[in-house]
């Protein structure tokens, strides 16, 4: 299958190895969730925490899966099934991989080609008349944060036909509102699904009112599509044992690819877009999934996060995030991505492309390029009040090593040289906030700012690095009035270290 060749390709990957692999979708400072080799998506890394292997509520199999299916009709004929490549055994687990529904119909060849942020994934096989390409990915611009900050998926279908005739088909997204319940622990309660739409956008807005207002898993998301053609659309379903629920929207969606709106306590929300795809032709059909989870709270002196029902919670541990100060709610991002996403994915191509050009060796394109995606994890965050903070790195399920530690962050070279405000940022954090008079610099940042000292620990390393780290800014930036604010902690640091 053709790819996508206004998009760079970097690295290929197929068989076994699309079995390792996932690529983050999101923005810096949001949070992301992943696409996986098989054009999956796992890891709902949404609400201010880390979560690998996040399926959504797995264990309650299908009712939990986020997933995208295609409806087609050719001379009578009709196919459903999965928009990903099939699973590769063993099938382990009380319920089939953890919810993973090995025995659902996929694609039978499968293959993922990436150069970050951007993925195609290449779904083909009979008995379907159409092929996939799946193609995924979020802003990334250089010394544009904004652009690069928005917390959202975009995930494009193309339905390419491999036959001579017209093939009726419709795509359906399937995601449960899974707010409020720790990805897997809890169960919804008083969850809301709201179908809406505007001109060139549809979609269904997710909200709940059980979790309190100063939970970290309090906020909304959308699933949303911009096509043209008929949708239809369901914002619940009533629920039944043993999953049943389910099993009947998968039914109703394989009679004609459409769906009838229902009610009930299940918070299920599904969308589907119906195209007719001409003989040897294409079709697009483009998704957004956005969030909105505005409770970040601080990291804790063992540096892990306070982002579960068990912790107490003092409005003064929240640190917010900035995101959700841009962005009225997830609708409101899915709309300015309707207006912005065509300039925003040129500016995209252009860097990674002029990037891939380069004489580097791949192997060294690879490394510098990919580990981009770690800025856009929960690794790093941004508060509401504009600065950058970040972890070591990332546990499956917290923030490790808290305190943006000065001298392991000494080693990443990526922020003064595409982003030089979050580099900036933080040596305002290390000189103006957790430097004391005596130029003591705490190598670990405690959360509010105004606990930034309370660690009260240098590291020699750390902190002659920082004075390093100005100089190179301020060479990058010119940015004089930096360096003409925070020079007298400058000094001090240096003197506390003689």
């Amino acid at each position: 299958m053709k790819l996508n060749s206004s998009w760079p390709n970097l690295r290929d990957y197929s068989s076994e190895n699309l079995n390792c692999i996932a690529m983050p979708i999101g923005g810096i400072g949001t949070g992301t969730v992943s696409i996986g080799g098989r054009g999956n998506l796992r890891d709902w890394e949404i609400m201010n925490k880390p979560a690998k292997d996040a399926m959504i509520e797995s264990r309650m199999l299908l009712t939990g899966r986020c997933l995208f299916a295609l409806h087609t009709e050719i001379s009578g004929r009709k196919d459903t099934r999965i928009i990903e490549g099939t699973i590769a055994p063993p099938y382990e687990g009380s319920h089939g991989l953890g919810g993973e529904l090995p025995g659902a119909p996929r694609f039978k060849n499968c293959s993922f080609h990436t150069a970050y942020p951007f993925a195609q994934v290449c779904l083909s096989g009979a008995p379907s008349p159409l092929d996939v390409r799946i193609e995924a990915f979020n802003p990334l611009i250089p010394n544009d944060i904004d652009a690069s900050s928005m917390p959202v998926a975009v995930m494009r279908f193309v339905l390419i036909n491999k036959t001579q005739k017209n093939v009726k088909a419709s795509l359906c997204g399937i995601l449960r509102n899974f707010i409020g319940t720790n990805y897997i622990e809890g169960k919804p309660e008083k969850n809301k699904n709201l179908f809406k739409k505007q001109k060139g956008l549809q979609g269904i807005f997710m909200s709940s009112d059980a979790p309190d207002k100063l939970s970290p898993f309090h906020g909304n998301m959308t699933i949303a599509t911009t096509a043209k053609g008929r949708v239809t659309h369901k914002t619940g379903l009533a629920s039944e044992n043993w999953n049943m629920s389910m099993l009947h929207i998968w039914d109703e969606f394989s009679d004609n690819g459409c769906l009838a709106e229902e009610s009930g306590d299940e918070p299920l929300a599904a969308l589907a877009a119906s195209v007719d795809v001409p003989s040897k032709g294409e079709k697009e059909v483009t998704f957004f999934i956005t969030w909105c989870f505005p409770n970040r709270y601080t990291w804790t002196p063992k540096g892990e996060n306070c982002c579960n029902d068990k912790c107490d919670r003092n409005k003064a541990d929240i640190v917010g995030n900035y995101y959700t100060g841009i962005y009225e709610d997830s609708w409101n991002v899915a709309k300015r991505c309707v207006k912005t996403l065509k300039a925003l994915e040129a500016k995209s191509v252009e860097f990674v492309s002029t990037f891939c050009e380069s004489s580097l060796p791949d192997y060294v394109k690879e490394a510098a390029l990919f580990n981009l995606s770690t800025l856009r994890t929960q690794t790093l965050f941004r508060t509401k009040d504009g600065y950058f903070f970040g972890w070591e790195g990332c546990c499956d399920n917290s923030g490790c090593c808290y305190g943006s530690c000065t001298h392991v962050w000494n080693y990443e070279q990526t922020t003064p040289f595409l982003f030089g405000e979050i580099a900036r940022k933080m040596r305002t954090i290390e000189f103006k906030y957790a430097t004391d008079d005596k130029g003591l610099m705490s190598f670990r940042v405690n959360l509010p700012l105004q606990r930034a000292k309370e660690y009260n620990k240098a590291a020699a390393d750390g902190q002659l690095g920082c004075v390093m780290k100005i100089y190179r800014d301020w060479q990058l930036s010119g940015d004089d009035e930096m360096v003409k604010e925070l020079w007298p902690m400058v000094t001090k640091t240096m003197e506390f270290c003689w």
